[in-house]
């Protein structure tokens, strides 16, 4: 038996494991005599999800934006969002003036400050190193752009034109005006795949620097039906458990992309978006 890693939270501590196959029964047993072990669980690595735009979620009407119409685009508003590598110098989210956004590359994180100054992202975090403890690197990965994709859907805004005229550009995301905090987790989601680090950290790391939204597309995958990936595991009740500490804490999980394909399944949501409170 090999300690992969060790994180201890208020409500609970999580220790991940690596065991041999033909000894996987004997370790089970011992664990679940024990008294201090609450819960155990096969580790399953997470893959990225969402494919939408921006009139589905205002009234699934085609050129349809109520929520503009009512001047609601995320003025003065922080969000932040938990994806694969992203593209910081699109036109969609650079500004022009500052250049890039701070950057904090390596755990402990929150030693770098934001700046509450930049048009749209106020800090990057580059936690995409394939090992825990080394430093990360900021930008979307090769052949890899489905964190900008997503960041695009969440905030995105061509600076070309004013995020408060019209219903935006094409292209342009949901809160247009807001901005946010990047979360690099790596091209293959290795931050939590590693694992480095669980959805509870990332909540609150993003909540330190003045978010109260958390976009995040990625979960476990269906892997055929019956959809392997909906249960009720570790990570859903690492999230219900932040945000019942934080109820001004909102966050989004994407439902996945496997209901088209698994059309037998009652449900292909998948942990941790199979989470009480969050929104999908």
């Amino acid at each position: 038996m090999k300690v992969i890693n060790y994180r201890s939270y208020n409500h609970s501590s999580r220790i991940w494991i690596q065991v041999k196959k033909d000894g996987i029964e004997r370790v089970i047993k011992q664990l679940a005599h024990m008294k201090e072990v609450e819960g155990i669980e096969v580790f399953r690595e997470f893959t990225l999800t969402n494919d939408a735009a921006r009139w589905v979620h205002q009234r699934f009407q085609s050129s349809q934006y109520p929520l503009y119409a009512n001047n609601l685009r995320g003025q003065g508003q922080i969000g932040a969002i938990s994806d694969s590598g992203f593209d910081y110098d699109m036109c969609y989210f650079r500004d022009t003036s500052l250049g890039a956004p701070p950057i904090d590359a390596q755990a402990p994180w929150g030693d770098v400050s934001e700046n509450l100054n930049q048009r749209k992202q106020i800090i990057y975090y580059a936690m995409d190193a394939t090992t825990c403890g080394q430093a990360g690197t900021a930008g979307a990965e090769s052949g890899n752009n489905h964190g900008t994709h997503t960041l695009g859907s969440f905030v995105g805004d061509n600076f070309a034109t004013s995020c408060t005229g019209n219903n935006g550009d094409v292209g342009d995301g949901m809160a247009l005006c807001s901005k946010v905090v990047l979360q690099d987790l790596g091209n293959s989601l290795q931050f939590i795949n590693n694992p480095c680090g669980t959805i509870y950290d990332l909540l609150s790391i993003a909540k330190a620097d003045g978010a109260y939204i958390h976009s995040d597309s990625w979960g476990y995958p269906c892997n055929g039906c019956p959809c392997q990936g909906n249960f009720y595991g570790a990570d859903a009740r690492d999230l219900d458990q932040y945000v019942w500490e934080n109820k001004d804490m909102l966050v989004f999980f994407a439902a996945g992309n496997s209901s088209g394909s698994c059309s037998g399944c009652t449900s292909t949501v998948c942990s941790p978006g199979t989470c009480k409170n969050c929104a999908r």
